[in-house]
């Protein structure tokens, strides 16, 4: 009976282990599997879905970084918590730079009255690009609410499940980021020799004949200030950007819309050759229009 008792404890021992140790697993499992992070759960299959919301969320966010698309909530779950306020600090931010850009091609095309060189071209189409662009990405988030809203509805009726779109656009967001900053490095790397020749050792100096040859089209008939040379280089650092982000916006959009697409697909292939009723097709149908008028 003792052998039998201890038999009992030991076996009641080993599974409050495998339930402690399952309950342990569960807890630390999202922070390896990245997509968990990102993804929501179906409240009625209890699936991870990938959401319009969770798709565009690191994209959303590292375009506010730059002053693009300034609208508040991108990093909630709930798409009813999107909106855009005129007066909140990411639009006055934006607004900021939007006029920054301005100035940049203003002195861009004001340079044309002493030097018309393709250089100067160049650079009035970089900024003035930039620039419309930067009113384009405002315009969009006006109406980035209600098209995440919507998108929100249409999910409640159809949810995506595919979990690789939310992989598929944080690299290609990674990646796109990643060259943009190589590509800016480049062509800074230039300047910085020509600095550097005449001021070895990095200095307040050094920085000035950077700024001074790197935009002649500036301090041709402006002062010289620090603080004048920092906020022309930042604002060259975000048109690199937004030369960049415009397709890197479009491309995770296209991916999200691909996916419901594919996932139509999938049900048909699914349901190949299969006799299935009136109101299955009728679904499928409704289904693909609604995954069009995104």
């Amino acid at each position: 009976m003792i052998v039998g008792k201890e038999n009992i404890v030991n076996t009641g021992r080993e599974r409050f282990g495998l339930i402690e140790m399952k309950r342990k697993l569960r807890k630390y499992s999202g922070y390896f599997v990245s997509w968990k992070n990102f993804s929501e759960l179906d409240p009625c299959t209890r699936r991870r879905v990938a959401s319009f919301q969770s798709a565009m969320k690191v994209t959303m966010v590292a375009g506010q970084v730059f002053a693009l698309i300034p609208v508040m909530g991108v990093t909630s779950a709930n798409a009813s918590e999107v909106r855009f306020l005129i007066s909140s600090w990411k639009s006055v931010y934006s607004i900021a730079v939007i006029l920054g850009q301005v100035y940049m091609t203003s002195m861009a095309m004001n340079a044309l009255n002493i030097d018309s060189s393709l250089k100067t071209s160049t650079n009035i189409i970089f900024y003035g690009t930039t620039l419309v662009t930067l009113m384009l990405f405002y315009r969009v988030a006006v109406s980035w609410p209600m098209v995440s809203q919507r998108a929100a509805g249409i999910e409640k009726l159809d949810a995506n499940f595919d979990l690789g779109l939310l992989l598929r656009t944080h690299v290609t967001c990674f990646v796109f980021l990643s060259m943009a900053l190589v590509e800016h490095i480049l062509s800074l790397l230039p300047g910085f020799l020509s600095a550097t020749s005449c001021y070895p050792q990095v200095t307040l100096d050094s920085y000035e004949t950077f700024a001074k040859n790197f935009y002649p089209w500036i301090f041709h008939y402006l002062p010289y200030t620090l603080v004048l040379g920092l906020i022309s280089q930042y604002l060259h650092i975000q048109s690199t950007f937004t030369w960049n982000f415009s397709d890197l916006f479009v491309i995770s959009i296209s991916y999200y819309l691909i996916s419901r697409l594919q996932q139509v697909n999938k049900k048909l292939e699914d349901n190949q050759g299969k006799c299935l009723p009136e109101v299955f097709w009728r679904a499928i149908r409704e289904e693909y229009v609604r995954a069009a008028q995104l």
